[in-house]
């Protein structure tokens, strides 16, 4: 798991929300794998060491000991130990320091970092805790002469400025370009103070990993961190802290109709070219609207949803326009027109396109092998008339030989929502015959853009429409799209691509072999765009070249109880990292019904689980979540819980018996009547259990609270 990876993931189980409501046996206990303490000072150790000190730099701690501590100011109740000037007792101490953590968080995450200096809690402790729920606006070195070494080092005057200040100086000293963590690696080897250098693994782990499976149990939050995920590679600047679930939702339909997040289920009948490309049949549409009954079907090279994304994700508008601009003055003077090269629903029109570009001309499909040359307007359009019976046929040859000047701009479609070139007309039209293409008119440009993937959105403020050649209205293209001075050009060059999110739902039931065909390999992460070991294919179908680029990241999510890790394909699992999503048992989310403790019994219902099965297959939290009624509580039992534990153990109840209790099965005792017949096994027959389910919603059809809550909490017993 990368350094951001694990901060995300302390949000995710810390967030700010949780840490209004902490609970004194949440913030310390002797299980400490689940205290935030543990995970300030251990879980996050890579995030920065707070290491050293005793454990009253916590404020208060859970003793594992009888030993006493005679100091004056400190004090003990034989449970808890505490610094005797938070409180009196364990409780009130605890409260004063919850309230100096929340206020710290809070303050961290609005970036007032001069109050945290004010705050009395152990230094290490409390600048650890200003990190994690800062937006990298706190730098991860907790010793405070190592910070400051470091700030000297890069230029802050000496003299005694609060910490805060230290960290300020630094973050705003951080190059726009460099990484947050490889930039304080190298503040960390400033102080001399590092016990173990970076090294280039480590510098890689930075990141987020590349390629990533969430895998565990049904309802133990992989969709939900799915998301979170997603989000945070494509929005770094996006603040989790103190965001409803409502909010974080409405940044991801955002992003995935911005085109930055894709999403996917793999199942048996996904294959390469639903994936990657396939021949698909096209119904395609007159060019005359006149003509609405002269549809024909054609074939066309369809890319699947990973071709589409990794388009989206190359597409870098400095590099894509390769700097080209013109002046505000020209941009007023001249015209811009669109025009079609081909139908790009067809793939046999590609060569138009490829016949274009590489003899830096345009040309048009109308009007047929009929020479134009010298003509003028109205003798342009009787000739027309002659050869072409539709009115758009005739107009389109006019707007190719008599409008479009030279100076002018065309802007080659690809499909409605897209720009595949843009060039400038440098000649007047000409006739052509040639045997590469079935065309015969042509002007000659000149090319500024070929072969890109540029969102109309970028250029125009509306769609592109089906006509072959069109004047486009000034006032809707976007000035500063050709228009730009050498500082925002410069500045564009500089600024990192954004990143893409493909999300593969369910990746474990797919044919992964099927699927990713020969791409599978270009998904690692040195083989991708730009890399050392960069690798591309030509794709079976189109004969294009194709490779993987850097800023695409593959989240996949993978039931455990559907089918476990270790029948994935080896090719899927030496290409990602795995991170297992456990029940959180002791999710505070959870709340009690009457006196019924859910969080035991879900921890029953999984120990039984494991014991009886394996990890893979317990229940998750979710099953458990926003229940604040006995109605609800049998609603997740006879909706969710019981018919997973009847798919566990394919209907034998008397396995489920084992796990609910005696109070949720039974055994029915009638025995059963056989047909009259001799059968060897009849007596061995009467003799077997039958069980039954029980159902505790009566003739009334209401449900009968008492004893099914009795149920529920004999799970426990």
């Amino acid at each position: 798991m990368s350094r951001y990876e694990l901060k995300t993931q302390f949000l995710e189980t810390w967030p700010l929300s949780r840490l209004q409501n902490l609970q004194l046996d949440e913030y310390t206990n002797l299980d400490r794998s689940t205290s935030f303490c543990y995970w300030l000072e251990k879980r996050t150790e890579e995030l920065g060491s707070i290491w050293g000190g005793s454990s009253y730099k916590f404020g208060i701690y859970r003793k594992s000991s009888q030993e006493t501590d005679t100091r004056t100011n400190y004090k003990t109740d034989g449970t808890y130990a505490w610094h005797s000037k938070y409180g009196n007792d364990a409780y009130s101490a605890f409260l004063e320091i919850k309230k100096l953590i929340v206020a710290i968080a809070a303050d961290a995450l609005q970036n007032h970092l001069e109050s945290i200096d004010e705050m009395d809690l152990g230094y290490a402790y409390k600048w650890k805790i200003a990190f994690l729920y800062s937006n990298y606006q706190v730098i991860n070195i907790f010793k405070p002469e190592a910070l400051l070494i470091a700030a000297r080092a890069k230029g802050m005057p000496a003299g005694n400025a609060p910490i805060s200040v230290a960290h300020k100086y630094l973050v705003d000293n951080k190059p726009v370009n460099q990484d947050y963590f490889e930039y304080t690696d190298d503040l960390w080897a400033l102080t001399g103070d590092k016990p173990d250098p970076p090294t280039e693994t480590n510098k890689s782990q930075n990141a987020m990993s590349l390629n990533t499976i969430l895998y565990g149990p049904p309802g133990t939050g992989k969709t939900y961190h799915t998301i979170n995920r997603a989000i945070a590679i494509t929005n770094p600047d996006f603040v989790f802290i103190d965001k409803t679930r409502k909010e974080i939702k409405d940044e991801y339909q955002r992003l995935y109709a911005d085109g930055q997040i894709a999403f996917t289920t793999f199942h048996q009948s996904l294959g390469y070219e639903d994936f990657i490309e396939g021949i698909k049949p096209i119904l395609v549409e007159p060019a005359d609207e006149l003509e609405v009954l002269n549809k024909t079907i054609n074939y066309k090279i369809e890319p699947g949803i990973f071709f589409e994304i990794c388009k989206k994700a190359r597409y870098k508008p400095d590099v894509q326009i390769k700097r080209f601009q013109i002046s505000k003055e020209e941009f007023n003077k001249t015209a811009f027109f669109k025009i079609s090269l081909g139908n790009t629903l067809l793939s046999e029109d590609d060569e138009i396109y490829d016949y274009c570009i590489k003899n830096s001309c345009i040309a048009l499909g109308w009007g047929g092998s009929t020479d134009y040359s010298n003509l003028n307007e109205a003798e342009t359009k009787k000739k027309a008339i002659a050869i072409e019976k539709s009115g758009y046929a005739i107009t389109a040859i006019n707007h190719f030989i008599n409008y479009l000047k030279k100076g002018n701009y065309v802007l080659v479609s690809n499909g409605n929502n897209s720009c595949r070139a843009i060039g400038k007309v440098t000649g007047d039209y000409y006739f052509k015959e040639t045997d590469e293409i079935d065309y015969y008119q042509f002007r000659k440009v000149e090319w500024l853009v070929k072969d890109v993937d540029i969102p109309v959105s970028e250029i125009y403020h509306k769609s592109f429409s089906q006509q072959s050649i069109y004047k486009l209205d000034n006032q809707n293209i976007k000035l500063d799209f050709f228009v730009k001075s050498a500082e925002e050009i410069k500045k564009e060059a500089s600024v990192k691509p954004k990143n893409y999110v493909l999300i593969i739902d369910e990746i474990n039931r797919g044919n992964v072999s099927q699927i990713f065909g020969e791409l599978i390999t270009l998904i690692e992460d040195d083989k991708r765009e730009g890399c050392a070991e960069a690798l591309e294919v030509m794709l079976p179908y189109s004969k294009k070249s194709f490779s993987v680029p850097p800023n695409l990241y593959i989240i996949g999510t993978m039931n455990t109880a559907d089918r476990s890790v270790e029948a994935l394909d080896t090719a899927l699992r030496r290409r990602f990292s795995f991170i297992e999503m456990l029940p959180q048992e002791d999710n505070p989310d959870i709340k009690d019904i009457k006196d019924i403790n859910l969080k035991d019994v879900l921890k029953s219902i999984n120990r039984r689980l494991e014991t009886l099965l394996s990890r893979d297959h317990m229940i998750g939290h979710s099953f458990f979540l926003n229940i604040n009624d006995s109605d609800k509580l049998h609603n997740a039992f006879y909706n969710k819980i019981i018919p997973q534990l009847q798919e566990y153990f394919f209907g034998d109840y008397g396995k489920i018996g084992l796990i609910l209790g005696k109070g949720f099965i039974t055994s029915v005792t009638d025995v059963p009547k056989f047909a009259d017949f001799e059968y060897d096994d009849k007596d061995i027959l009467l003799e077997k259990k039958v069980y039954r389910i029980n159902n505790f919603i009566g003739e009334d059809q209401q449900m009968d609270e008492d004893r099914f809550l009795s149920a529920v909490k004999a799970i426990v017993n």
